[in-house]
């Protein structure tokens, strides 16, 4: 990501980098590595609606999948 945002943009004013808050983008590692390359994170709620409409179209098939018999 890094190489194509600085080619673009400054990181530091023209960038929001939005995660899901999961715990693997929480850790430790993640914060000091975003705070010391300037990513400023959108702040976003940790249990929150999934925006991303592949989500629900994934959902559904999931659903059909489980529905459907067994042969």
């Amino acid at each position: 990501m890094l190489p194509l945002v600085h080619v673009l943009g400054n990181p530091q004013r023209d960038w929001l980098f939005q995660d899901d808050n999961a715990l693997p983008h929480c850790a430790r590692i993640v914060t000091d590595f975003k705070l010391a390359n300037g990513i400023r994170t959108l702040n976003w709620p940790a249990v929150s609606p999934d925006l991303n409409p592949i989500e629900l179209v994934w959902d559904d098939i999931k659903r059909r999948i489980y529905r459907a018999p067994l042969v």
